[in-house]
């Protein structure tokens, strides 16, 4: 549902056009698809929302809308989304056991078990931005932990239906991401992360700011990140 300070009976008509829109869009699909629709940030006000699409927001294909997601073209809040019953059903519930990325994870199931997407126009849902969310915090062990079982979790989902090269650098990105951010904390998890890329067998594509994608080119990821982490400790 869109995430407004308040609510009030305009709000609540929006809401239900954005199920009704929806559900019309549903009706003319095969069952087993899923429904989106677009989104944007906030911060205190809807008003400052600007609407922003994202590749992946009109991508039908399942797989094609987790790679191309993870490859950075885009996401969709769990607000956007609306499922049938059955396909959570099939998919599995909620990961409660998770503390970041866990929504990821579930829509990775829940679009894998669909037979595809539908973007659906004229409808928007509102995400109130906040700066102290666990999402943003790189220092957390729990975090990290989750983070690291999500890509886990989506390596061995996605290759049930997709093993090609190009899926296993998808994945080995997530890994490498994982690596850059969490770096040099957490050495047991970084030294999964390392393990799944090697199994994976792949090249991963290259990660970060522009300034790391350019040092990374140069000498490749791992000295790349002990160069930052080296930098890191010097500027501070």
């Amino acid at each position: 549902m869109p995430a407004a300070p308040g609510p009030n009976l305009k709000q609540t008509l929006k809401r239900l056009s954005k199920i009704e829109l929806q559900l019309k869009a549903l009706s003319k699909k095969p069952k087993g698809f899923i429904a989106c629709c677009a989104w944007a940030k906030f911060k205190t006000n809807t008003k400052e929302a600007i609407i922003t699409p994202q590749k992946v927001w009109n991508i039908q294909n399942p797989i094609d809308w987790c790679l191309q997601s993870w490859m950075g073209e885009g996401m969709m809040i769990p607000g956007c989304w609306l499922m049938p019953k059955a396909l959570i059903e099939k998919a599995g519930l909620w990961d409660e056991n998770l503390s970041l990325h866990d929504d990821g994870e579930f829509m990775c199931r829940v679009l894998l078990a669909s037979k595809g997407n539908v973007f659906v126009e004229n409808t928007v849902v509102y995400y109130r931005q906040q700066d102290n969310s666990l999402s943003r915090d790189h220092t957390s062990k729990k975090a990290a932990e989750s983070a690291l079982l999500v890509y886990k979790s989506y390596q061995q989902q996605i290759l049930k239906f997709q093993d090609s090269k190009f899926a296993r650098r998808v994945l080995a990105r997530n890994f490498s991401r994982f690596i850059y951010e969490y770096y040099p904390a957490h050495a047991q998890s970084i030294k999964e992360a390392y393990r799944e890329i090697n199994e994976l067998g792949v090249k991963p594509p290259l990660v970060g700011s522009t300034f790391f994608k350019l040092i990374q080119y140069l000498v490749g990821f791992k000295l790349a990140i002990g160069l930052t982490s080296i930098k890191r400790n010097l500027l501070h």
